[in-house]
């Protein structure tokens, strides 16, 4: 069992990337949290310290992986997905085409990265 954070879905953003983290906790099941990275932006900015702005992780945690994604983003469906957990996938793209969802962006890249030909 791994205990260290694993990503659990990136999303791709102007000048950087959001993460939702989680971990697999002693009963077995997951903590999740938000963590971002800059760097890209602060690569852009030359003569300032800004390294503590780059990569910066929430404090917030929730073991609802629903509460989880709002954590990330309250529009998270339409963020550019780069990477989905291997084991999430299914549950997130249940959550993601919900019938009030269906005319969200990037519809194709979602289905691609959750494997939904698979199931």
């Amino acid at each position: 069992m791994n205990l260290d954070w694993q990503d659990i879905v990136i999303f791709g953003l102007e000048g950087g990337k959001l993460k939702l983290m989680g971990k697999v906790i002693e009963d077995g099941g997951w903590v999740f949290k938000k963590a971002s990275d800059e760097c890209a932006t602060v690569d852009m900015l030359e003569n300032e310290d800004l390294t503590e702005l780059a990569v910066q992780e929430s404090r917030h945690h929730t073991m609802d992986l629903k509460k989880a994604l709002e954590l990330a983003s309250p529009i998270w469906m339409n963020l550019y997905p780069l990477y989905i957990h291997e084991d999430f996938k299914l549950v997130i793209w249940k959550e993601f085409i919900k019938p009030n969802e269906r005319k969200v962006n990037r519809l194709h890249k979602w289905e691609r990265l959750c494997s939904i030909e698979e199931f």
